[in-house]
């Protein structure tokens, strides 16, 4: 069975088989670990490819937001994190501070960007593809492991996140809970990180049955 992502499309992974995860972020989930990652790597680096050819456009400022411009939610455009654009959904403005709410949607996580990083996506041949393209982040739920407490650590939080990020490494879905969550087994540098985190006192070991 094919598992499905949050946005509701097939990330064509089986439960039990092996398949190469990138990770792209980290959360908790109450007690549990959020992993998300990328399975596409072909159409992840198609994405790239569509933003880079934009790139110089974008620096001269197309689809920039205008004053009369309105933000419409779940409208799919570009903003500029960290170190370039990358694909996002846009989730509220953040009235009367020049900020806008977006969702990553290929990385699986939410930031603050100003209205100066926002690019609106144009009916060229690139922004039409960028925008009819699924979101390639899928979110799973680390297996084994709660947190020590009945919360996870920021810092601790961070670590694992630092560990996991932008990192490929073999994982496999090992069972499906109630109905959508997915367990995910993460083997980085040859070892199960989960069994990792129990062994260094990080985690603590949760059967199949906690997450039921």
């Amino acid at each position: 069975n094919s598992a499905k992502n949050k946005s509701g499309t097939m990330t064509g992974v089986s439960l039990n088989r092996e398949f190469t995860l990138y990770v792209t972020h980290v959360e908790a989930d109450g007690p549990m670990l959020r992993i998300w990652g990328q399975i596409d790597k072909e159409k992840a680096l198609h994405i790239e490819n569509l933003i880079e050819s934009l790139d110089a456009g974008f620096k001269r400022g197309l689809g920039a937001i205008q004053a009369d411009s309105v933000l419409v939610p779940h409208t799919t455009c570009c903003a500029y994190h960290e170190n370039g654009y990358y694909r996002a959904r846009i989730c509220r403005p953040n009235n009367g501070t020049g900020t806008i709410l977006v969702y990553f949607m290929d990385y699986g996580h939410t930031e603050t960007v100003s209205y100066e990083d926002v690019r609106i996506l144009n009916d060229t041949m690139e922004g039409i593809e960028l925008q009819t393209i699924g979101a390639l982040a899928a979110d799973f739920i680390l297996a084994d492991v709660l947190s020590v407490r009945d919360f996870w650590d920021y810092r601790l939080l961070d670590e694992i996140k630092n560990t996991l990020r932008y990192e490929e490494m073999p994982a496999s879905i090992c069972y499906v809970f109630k109905n959508t969550r997915r367990a995910l087994r993460l083997r980085y540098q040859g070892k199960d990180f989960s069994e990792r985190l129990i062994a260094e006192g990080k985690a603590r070991f949760a059967s199949s049955d906690h997450f039921a």
